[in-house]
């Protein structure tokens, strides 16, 4: 996985994130004092990413997927789901590590207002779900743009929401993307 994590850097990221680790989330839980949190009440239940400064001040990134739990919509499609997931964690990390944090515009677009999952996420996922096709070769590539603008929605504690305009640059106004993405929200 940590050679695939090297290859996909090159294609998506123009080898932006060299230093990004991976490893298996080897515990199913994550866990609330001393109780633990079943897989369908977790935050983070496929994947996560993390970023914190090392001793020389530079940021340590790390990526972690579970290696048994993946969204119901891809379970019959595993390898996929895989792709879609550490695609989408690479985002974070891509921008958690280039993305300035100082512009009046960074928490809407960095995520710290929107879930992790603001306009600059947004965009850079919809563009890798767009090439990874033609560049992999393969099918569809989901990065849990839907889910995550969802969760936007849901977390957002200023009502920052997407406009229409965000929507259309994100590549979710039209079918059945955007079809229930606030059902039993509103």
């Amino acid at each position: 996985m940590q050679d695939l994590l090297g290859v996909l850097n090159q294609i998506f990221f123009f080898g932006a994130i060299p230093d990004v680790e991976f490893t298996w989330k080897l515990h199913e839980y994550e866990w609330r004092g001393n109780q633990p949190i079943s897989p369908s009440e977790q935050k983070h239940p496929f994947g996560r990413c993390t970023s914190s400064p090392n001793t020389k001040g530079y940021l340590k990134q790390k990526i972690y997927l579970s290696p048994t739990s993946v969204p119901p919509r891809c379970q019959s499609n595993m390898h996929a789901e895989r792709l879609g997931i550490l695609l989408h964690e690479m985002t974070h990390a891509f921008l958690a590590k280039l993305a300035c944090q100082k512009c009046c515009t960074a928490a809407d677009n960095n995520g710290l207002l929107t879930g992790g999952h603001g306009r600059a996420w947004h965009r850079i996922a919809a563009g890798i779900e767009n090439a990874a096709p033609r560049l992999l070769g393969c099918g569809v590539v989901d990065l849990g743009r839907v889910e995550s603008l969802r969760s936007w929605y849901l977390e957002s504690a200023v009502g920052n929401f997407p406009s229409v305009h965000d929507l259309m640059g994100f590549g979710l106004l039209s079918g059945d993307a955007i079809e229930g993405l606030f059902q039993g929200v509103l």
